[in-house]
């Protein structure tokens, strides 16, 4: 089947898909999984804004986010063996590859430090102070911190990667 997303994206000059790679994992980075998934819910203290707020698996679902950003990143699948994007930034810029490497890591281990059930870390009368909304804060910071170096990733690789 020739129409489909697969074909087109495959069809693209090689610096304009590494562009959207980049601007993917950068915008779910900030723009969703800090921005919309997580801090509106943390500062305006909705339930309702809670990534799985039915479920409480919101807690699960922002590792899950975090180390789906790094496995595309990385390459490293399971059970897949292949390149990420990693390779081709720690071919250009190999100190930039190690600081994107570590902030990743560094934010799946912050989002697997946040206490579930999320929805008790956003009530209200929960103090800022509070350890699990802490560790949410440093998450949001821990993501916000990686989409910038995913940016520059596009910079090292010669391509515009702009978040909004």
């Amino acid at each position: 089947m020739a129409d489909n997303y697969r074909v087109e994206f495959t069809s693209q000059p090689e610096g304009e898909a590494l562009r959207k790679m980049l601007l993917a994992l950068g915008e779910l980075s900030r723009g969703e999984l800090s921005g919309e998934r997580m801090n509106v819910a943390y500062a305006d203290r909705s339930e309702e804004d809670e990534h799985s707020c039915f479920s409480d698996n919101t807690v699960n679902d922002f590792i899950a986010n975090a180390e789906g950003i790094r496995m595309v990143y990385t390459g490293d699948y399971p059970g897949t063996d292949g390149p990420g994007i990693g390779d081709l930034v720690g071919g250009s810029d190999p100190d930039l590859d190690t600081a994107i490497r570590t902030a990743l890591d560094t934010s799946v281990q912050n989002a697997e430090a946040i206490p579930a059930p999320f929805d008790r870390l956003v009530q209200e009368g929960v103090p800022d102070s509070d350890p699990g909304r802490r560790q949410v804060l440093r998450t949001i910071v821990s993501l916000e911190d990686q989409a910038e170096l995913l940016a520059d990733a596009g910079t090292a690789l010669d391509v515009k990667v702009v978040l909004s």
